[in-house]
């Protein structure tokens, strides 16, 4: 099921960018400002894509609640190490 809520959340992004650049593109190109009406592709795109977003998400909040106790979090902790010797190195 986690493959499946992970299709989505990816899906869910790529529709959004999708829509984003398709409403860069009829605001610049075509001179066509937003809003948009529901049956233009970038509420469609929009829409379809924030759908998908939110049936991800929602699937895989067990990940996001268990990323402070997994490995994920080293990422972080390794980011703040980084900054604390940067700021270290500074001050020498």
């Amino acid at each position: 099921m986690r493959r499946v809520f992970q299709h989505f959340t990816m899906y869910g992004f790529i529709f959004c960018f999708i829509a984003t650049v398709l409403g860069a593109i009829y605001l610049h190109i075509l001179n066509i400002p937003a809003p948009y009406d529901i049956t233009q592709l970038p509420k469609i795109f929009g829409v379809i894509g924030g759908i998908a977003l939110c049936i991800g998400v929602a699937g895989l909040f067990a990940l996001f609640v268990m990323i402070p106790y997994s490995k994920f979090i080293h990422v972080f902790y390794r980011f703040i190490a980084l900054v604390k010797y940067n700021m270290d190195e500074q001050e020498a």
